[in-house]
């Protein structure tokens, strides 16, 4: 984070591999403000686009939507020129189209444009070009993990000499570099054939961190360096070798599989305790309450994703903003019920509600590691052995690939 100035005219770079979710984070933990480039096709009317530019999205047009439109990224460009004057954030997707995959696409040339445009219009901008990585462990997956790494800033100043002698050059210059910044911040997978194996390397990998109930924010990146690692190892070992580490991964998966046991649980059955039964026991209750008050809104933006979004990249996101939106006027319509039927009383318990549903869903998690470790417990200590043995010979394939790279 610190390599993002505050007094500077800043242009953070973020892969795209969902609609919307990774500006959203950002927007969540950054401590500025900041603007960022949104499809055009959604400003689809005066109102939307008022309340869109209140949430400081701005419109970019492409081929797709028609010349008529393309011709109000004129507009576009002189308002990102201008919050860059001004020296706040902008946020852009250079890849310029939504991919659900652990690689990077075509770096597009109009993030390169921009920057100068900027300096051209401004005169002496030192904008900051900076690679943001977003990294789902899989963002189809409700309350999955998302790492972020903030790579080293491009300096637009030291290309300025070469865009005075020749733009396209200085252009693709700061697209080339762009492309490499970004690559050091993301995980990549370079085939689609070696996902498979890739993904059952990060579950062992993850399996092996410390566990916690309530969710873990750090700022450490040890994790993502971890699983970059995996990825690389993958990415260059020898095919007849990749092929015999399959194997035995693949082997070591199926009778998890077929022993109905989570590898996490595996080396870690601590869920499946007295206290834990305990806690499940005791909170019950307020976890009945909680999912039933909660579960309306949350349902049907669940639904509404599931069923009216053809594409994968914008089921999950879709889901999350319709649950929002319709959450909001939910809440407000039972504490106008609440407060008419039981007076402060009725306030107070709608006022609960989402903390209720805040713990229904640490419940849920617990119950699902608790369960989960359960399972562990009720196999015999011979079955475990041999699945603990058989993982320990899969580590152990994967570290001597790593002794042989290194």
């Amino acid at each position: 984070m610190e390599r993002i100035p505050k007094d500077k005219p800043v242009v953070l770079a973020v892969n795209h591999p969902t609609a919307f979710i990774e500006p959203c984070i950002l927007a969540c933990f950054l401590p500025q403000h900041f603007h960022f480039l949104v499809r055009g096709d959604v400003f689809s009317s005066p109102l939307i686009k008022k309340i869109l530019a209140s949430f400081y999205l701005i419109p970019i047009y492409r081929s797709t939507d028609g010349i008529g439109k393309m011709r109000g990224n004129a507009q576009t460009f002189a308002e990102c020129y201008k919050i860059l004057s001004e020296h706040k954030i902008l946020m852009i997707l250079p890849e310029g189209k939504t991919i659900m995959e652990k690689r990077l696409r075509p770096i597009q040339k109009g993030t390169a444009r921009l920057v100068f445009g900027a300096i051209e219009e401004y005169g002496d901008l030192d904008i900051h070009l900076i690679p943001v990585g977003a990294n789902f462990t899989d963002p189809r997956i409700f309350r999955s993990d998302v790492m972020f790494q903030v790579g080293e800033p491009i300096r637009i100043k030291e290309y300025m000499s070469v865009y005075a002698e020749n733009k396209n050059r200085a252009v693709k210059q700061v697209t080339d570099r762009l492309k490499v910044e970004m690559e050091k911040t993301i995980i990549i997978i370079d085939k689609v054939e070696d996902e498979a194996l890739t993904e059952h390397l990060f579950t062992l990998k993850r399996s092996e961190l410390e566990d916690t109930i309530v969710p873990n924010f750090a700022k450490s990146n040890t994790q993502l360096v971890e699983e970059m690692k995996m990825a690389n190892l993958v990415n260059g070992i020898e095919e007849e070798e990749k092929n015999a580490l399959k194997k035995k991964v693949d082997h070591y998966f199926a009778q998890l599989k077929l022993n109905n046991i989570d590898d996490a649980a595996l080396v870690r059955s601590s869920s499946y305790t007295f206290g834990n039964t305990l806690v499940l026991l005791l909170g019950f209750i307020p976890f009945l309450l909680g999912y039933i008050t909660n579960y309306l809104p949350l349902r049907f933006g669940h639904y509404y994703g599931q069923n009216n979004i053809k594409q994968l990249e914008f089921k999950a996101p879709t889901s999350i903003a319709v649950s929002i939106f319709s959450y909001i006027p939910y809440i407000l319509l039972l504490a106008i019920v609440g407060s008419f039927w039981k007076g402060w009383l009725g306030l107070l318990f709608v006022m609960m509600i989402p903390v209720w549903g805040y713990f229904a869903l640490l419940y849920m998690d617990l119950y699902k590691k608790w369960k989960k470790s359960r399972v562990v417990h009720q196999r015999s200590t011979s079955e475990l052995d041999s699945l603990r043995k058989e993982r320990h010979l899969v580590r152990q394939a994967i570290d001597n690939q790593n002794k042989n790279k290194n």
